[in-house]
């Protein structure tokens, strides 16, 4: 990383932590909002204790919906935000700090993969690093702080990062870096096969 790219990280980090002084000084114990975010912690804690069980069998249950079935389907599963919340759980025994570390760095990586695509459509450190800002607090994604699922959307850019580095240098490891990045991307704003779920609903129903 050259010394321009470190300061405008650097940068970026304090703008960030700005914007999020009240959460950052109490990450172990505040949330963003106390609406949404206590059942997207609930639904990664499902996923979690899935995993932590070996509990494949029944990955769909949950504690909730009585008498439905595969009820974890109802929404957006959050299956990869689970995968990489799992470690730091391990470690902090934290729901509440664990899900506040994911929920920053996923902005550290929304400013990596702008930045990198900015820059490799316009060649200018100074432009990829405002448009990154501009992206990350737009405010379309501001309004969408609420929705985990909506501010997760690094794995888009970084595949659009890889597909226009392709089109200059062709390169067969871009085209499968981009694919692998698109099929995360998706799987995180994934509202859970929908017509399972409307099959069980109707099935429990009637």
């Amino acid at each position: 990383m050259s010394k321009k790219n470190a300061f405008y990280f650097i940068l970026f980090l304090l703008v960030l932590l700005f914007v999020f002084k009240d959460l950052v000084l109490n990450l172990s114990t505040n949330l963003l909002d106390w609406r949404d975010y206590p059942f997207i912690i609930w639904t990664i804690f499902q996923n979690i204790t899935h995993v932590n069980t070996l509990d494949f069998a029944n990955f769909f249950e949950t504690n909730a919906f009585y008498p439905h079935r595969l009820t974890l389907l109802f929404s957006d599963l959050l299956l990869p935000q689970s995968l990489v919340l799992w470690p730091i759980l391990y470690l902090t025994k934290n729901i509440i700090l664990s899900f506040n570390l994911v929920f920053i760095i996923s902005f550290i990586l929304n400013y990596i993969s702008l930045f990198l695509f900015w820059k490799q459509l316009f060649k200018k450190d100074s432009i990829a690093f405002f448009g990154s800002i501009f992206v990350i607090f737009s405010p379309f994604f501001q309004m969408e702080l609420s929705h985990f699922q909506m501010i997760s959307y690094w794995p888009f850019f970084f595949t659009l990062y890889f597909v226009f580095r392709n089109e200059e240098k062709r390169q067969t490891k871009n085209l499968i870096s981009a694919g692998l990045l698109l099929t995360i991307f998706f799987s995180f704003d994934l509202l859970s096969f929908k017509v399972p779920v409307e099959q069980t609903i109707q099935t429990n129903t009637f």
